[in-house]
Order: C-alpha cells, then structure tokens, then sequence
C-alpha cells in the first residue's frame, strides 16, 4: 500500500525519503466471546510535505486505493464473501448466532457484516475462508464465483486446484 501511494505522490511531484514519508500501524483488541481478537487494523500514514503540495497530496491520497494491487486483491474477496454470506450460512442451515459462535465473533457483528456496517478483519476473513471451504456445500458456491481465483485468497492458500480436489467439484 505504500508504495502504490508512493507512485501517485510522485505522479504529484511530491518526494517519498524515509525521512517524509512513513506509516503507522495500529490495532484494536476486543473481547469476543471471551476471546480477544484483533477486531481493526488502522493505518496511519505521516507526510512531510510543502504547504503548496497539500491538495496535491490529499488528491493522491484519495486516488491511490482504486490502483492499489493489495487493496483491491482484498476488498474483491471481502465483498464477494460478504455478499455470499446469508447464502453461504442457509446452506449450512446456520444461524447468525450459530455462525458466529463458530468464527467467534458477536452475532451483532455477523449481523454488522451481512449489511457492510463493519469492516471485515483479516483474522476473521481467514476464518470463514476456512470455515467455509472445508465444507462442500459452501466450498462449491464461493469455487463458482471464482472466489478461489483471487490473488489474495491464492497467497493464503486456497487455490481452485486444491478446493477441487478436496471437494470432487467439476472443473466448469
């Protein structure tokens, strides 16, 4: 992420050294049933910059996740899954509750991510991705919306090769 918002400041004319331009990671740890779990990830970018460049910066800012490899990567995968997720948990016959106790989190939050009212954590991303692909049912909705397709869920290891072995799905 920083370095494809490294390219748009530049696009700016705007100077990326170590010493301008840095970023700061954060999380937050709630407890979940229980459990504390990373429930957010903020990120928070610091930039030296001249007073004449700030909309420059700001314009750049605003531009670079649409070009953004990982973000894009990770926000199709969050949208196709959280799109799915009634289905995926009727096929299972699950409720929010039973759901959520599965993945651990609060069935508010099930509820949050059924209608895009909370940002989707990795750690529970990787959680229903493993949830759901080690069932059939669930594993042949998402192998036919090509979820297992997408680069960010491939360099977590769960390629269509594989879900089509496990499974038995025909290749289509």
């Amino acid at each position: 992420m920083m370095g494809t918002l490294a390219a748009e400041l530049a696009k700016k004319q705007i100077r990326t050294f170590q010493d301008r331009y840095m970023a700061t990671v954060t999380g937050d740890i709630e407890d979940v049933n229980g459990v504390l779990k990373i429930v957010r990830i903020n990120v928070h970018y610091n930039l030296k910059l001249p007073a004449d460049k700030y909309a420059d910066a700001k314009e750049a800012f605003n531009n670079y996740i649409i070009r953004c490899p990982a973000a894009q990567s990770v926000m199709e995968c969050i949208e196709l899954l959280t799109d799915q997720l009634p289905a995926l948990r009727d096929k299972l016959r699950l409720t929010q509750r039973e759901f959520a106790a599965v993945i651990g989190i609060s069935r508010q939050s099930v509820i949050d991510l059924e209608h895009k009212n909370r940002k989707i954590t990795r750690a529970v991303m990787i959680a229903m991705l493993t949830f759901f692909s080690l069932r059939r049912e669930t594993a042949q909705l998402l192998y036919e919306k090509n979820l297992y397709n997408m680069d960010y869920v491939v360099s977590l290891g769960f390629t269509s090769d594989m879900i089509q072995k496990i499974h038995n799905l025909d290749r289509e």
